[in-house]
């Protein structure tokens, strides 16, 4: 949008970006394009910034405790407990935002989540020899 914000980035996943700085293509005349215009061209970009609108960053926290007991001189016995996105933080795929400045649900983040999705906790145990 002319005279727009360049950092349109909202970070909500129900508007991950600010869609009132976009507007589709426009035709000769400054009027809005439509699919079947003679001038309507589709994947046309307009002027945005270049990276202006990058995905959601993908954060979690790892973390693993560990207990050796020794058995005999040559074995040991093992506990483990690991957690995997010990924060719990939401990582969104930046593939599932829509972008189809048409659509009802432009600029929100869709369902599919990179790697973890949620906190996960495992324990374990091993005997080393």
């Amino acid at each position: 949008m002319p005279g727009g914000n360049n950092n349109p980035i909202l970070g909500s996943p129900n508007l991950y970006y600010d869609v009132t700085q976009f507007v589709p293509s426009t035709c000769s005349g400054a009027r809005v394009c439509r699919p079947g215009d003679p001038d309507y061209r589709t994947g046309h970009y307009g002027n945005l910034g270049y990276n202006t609108l990058t995905g959601p960053g993908y954060r979690t926290f790892d973390f693993s405790i560990l207990k050796n007991i020794s058995v005999t001189e040559a074995s040991r016995f093992q506990f483990r407990t690991e957690f995997f996105n010990l924060t719990n933080h939401f990582n969104p795929d930046p593939g599932t935002v829509d972008r189809n400045i048409r659509s009802k649900t432009f600029g929100a983040v869709g369902g599919g989540v990179q790697g973890v999705t949620t906190r996960v906790i495992q324990l374990g145990a091993k005997l080393l020899f």
